[in-house]
């Protein structure tokens, strides 16, 4: 691999970092926020905080989770890409891999393909 190519790896590290920084501290800004209704639906249905059912309160949180979780796979790849200069295809399979997951996830939350 010529200096070059590790640059631009190293920069899509650098912004792929910055991308998975966002998500994670974003979505667990939101998680931690919404924790008190998720985690207890039927009181946040009582009080009316919340209209769904205990199950989609659960998905909810399972999917907040998921994006966490995604945002924090990213920053390990970032990590790995600036430290290297290289890129890993297995960091690329698992991205794509909870990519495919979130995204048949969200499709089932709002109900897609009835």
């Amino acid at each position: 691999m010529t200096m070059p190519d590790q640059r631009n790896i190293r920069v899509r590290g650098w912004v792929l970092l910055g991308c998975g920084l966002f998500l994670v501290v974003v979505m667990g800004g939101v998680t931690w926020s919404m924790w008190p209704i998720l985690s207890y639906p039927e009181r946040a249905i009582e009080v009316g905080t919340f209209t769904g059912t205990p199950a989609q309160a659960a998905r909810f949180l399972e999917l907040f989770l998921l994006v966490i979780g995604f945002g924090a796979l990213g920053i390990v790849n970032a990590l790995y890409m600036i430290a290297t200069g290289r890129q890993s295809r297995w960091f690329v399979i698992a991205t794509l891999a909870i990519a495919a997951i979130l995204f048949w996830f969200a499709w089932t939350i709002i109900g897609g393909g009835k």
